[in-house]
């Protein structure tokens, strides 16, 4: 399975802050904000994704957020086979992998084709979740209850 987990500093502050003025919604807005920028991220990474084989692409991933007690809300996203993290790291030649392997990828598609778009992203993540965390302040809306997936 490949799949991406940050820590991104600040989000959990802006969520207290909210908290503290929302009790109730700062926790629902900043799930919704945390599973579309996991959507984003994914809808870019399904670009670049190799589709050789397209039991890959097919099985990619966005996660329910999940609540704890102490207010840490997680998400992941990513592409669950047992071969994604290799090919994700197996780079074009001249390039070689630890193991020595290189591989060749038709364009727009890539190696680092979940990792590029994840570091891409999230040089604005502050300005993505302000966003969705505002649309969801205003709306009242809430992440989908179902794992979002690309292919369905």
């Amino acid at each position: 399975m490949t799949s991406l987990s940050v820590k991104v500093n600040g989000l959990f502050r802006a969520q207290n802050l909210l908290a503290a003025k929302l009790p109730q919604k700062a926790n629902n807005a900043a799930a919704y904000a945390l599973y579309n920028m996991g959507q984003d991220i994914l809808s870019e990474s399904y670009r670049l994704v190799p589709r050789e084989f397209s039991t890959l692409i097919r099985s990619n991933f966005v996660e329910v957020p999940v609540m704890s007690g102490r207010g840490i809300i997680r998400t992941r996203a990513g592409y669950n086979t047992s071969y994604a993290v290799y090919v994700h790291e197996i780079p074009p030649p001249p390039q070689k992998s630890p193991k020595g392997r290189s591989a060749r990828h038709k364009k727009p598609t890539q190696w680092k084709y979940l990792s590029t778009p994840f570091d891409l992203y999230m040089a604005k993540a502050s300005k993505h979740f302000a966003h969705y965390v505002g649309i969801a302040m205003l709306t009242n809306k809430q992440w989908p209850k179902k794992p979002f997936n690309k292919s369905m």
